[in-house]
């Protein structure tokens, strides 16, 4: 499992509204626990896939902050504008946004919610993978005294390994 940074840049080109997400998974909403054993086993069920926690806002409306991403890597020449990718960012932090338009050397990216396009360009070099699930938690209880921590039960064993983290 990985975290995901946030927005690859702090200032592009503007984005001309809106981005396109046709080909991004809508989120499934679901209280943490169970969100977890979802992506969990859809992941388990596919070669390769890998489940993140997404952090920030860049992607909102379509992820919100918290919102499991359950990311596959197929080859670099089937992506398409309106998928949402992962990738190394500027920083080397993985990065989740939507791939807008192929340019020369890669692919042009933004987050939903930017108002700007990413500096960083997906190349075959720094893409890491293809979002193909995802999941948004709902708030847990609270619970008191009890000492439960939804968001870390039951599945999550390596907390700081597994986020995208956001744009502040």
């Amino acid at each position: 499992m990985t975290w995901l940074a946030g927005c690859a840049n702090t200032h592009g080109d503007l984005v001309v509204r809106p981005t396109p997400v046709g080909l991004s998974p809508a989120p499934m909403i679901a209280p943490p626990a169970e969100a977890w054993e979802r992506a969990n086993a859809y992941a388990a069920s596919r070669a390769g896939a890998e489940v993140v926690l997404g952090l920030g806002d860049s992607m909102a409306p379509l992820y919100r902050n918290r919102t499991l991403l359950v990311i596959e890597k197929p080859r670099f020449e089937t992506l398409e504008p309106g998928m949402t990718v992962v990738f190394s960012g500027e920083t080397g932090a993985p990065v989740a946004h939507v791939l807008i338009r192929r340019v020369r050397g890669g692919w042009e990216t933004g987050g939903v919610a930017n108002d700007y396009r990413d500096r960083e360009r997906v190349t075959p070099a720094n893409f890491l993978g293809r979002v193909t699930q995802a999941i948004e938690l709902t708030w847990p209880r609270a619970v008191p005294g009890s000492g439960w921590d939804e968001f870390r039960a039951p599945t999550e064993t390596r907390p700081t390994a597994n986020l995208i983290a956001g744009t502040p």
